[in-house]
């Protein structure tokens, strides 16, 4: 019976053997899971970081582009300004040819006036004369 009892007490004994090995082996997978978990959350943490980084430019180009719209604005207004000058030094231009062209047709009415009148006293002195 002794026999058979330390048969039993080494089998036993092999079992857990057997037991502790596997749960060592279990122990060391766990282990290398945890690892590869702790890389993929500072994997994670690097694409935030990445991703923040990304928003910073973003923003920075949105900056950018406000400032290219208000240049924009200010150079249509400016624009704007230029054109109202430019027509209104135009229409001033116009308005001295206007004058210009009723003093022509004035001074030319007067002109032929005054030779209508030369005319007649030309014409009167040479009738009297005869």
């Amino acid at each position: 019976m002794e026999k058979q009892i330390f048969e039993l007490l080494t089998k036993m004994n092999h079992e857990f053997q057997e037991m502790k090995t596997e749960i060592n082996g279990m122990k060391t997978e766990i282990n290398g899971i945890k690892t590869e978990i702790n890389g993929m959350g500072t994997e994670i943490n690097g694409i935030k970081t990445e991703i923040n980084g990304m928003g910073t430019e973003i923003n920075g180009i949105k900056t950018e582009i406000n400032g290219v719209n208000t240049e924009i604005n200010n150079l249509r207004s400016e624009m704007h300004g230029r054109f109202d000058n430019v027509d209104a030094k135009l229409e001033g231009i116009g308005l001295q040819f206007e004058l210009t062209n009723d003093s022509r047709i004035n001074d030319v009415g007067f002109i032929t006036d005054k030779v209508n009148k030369l005319e007649k006293e030309v014409f009167i002195i040479k009738t009297n004369k005869n």
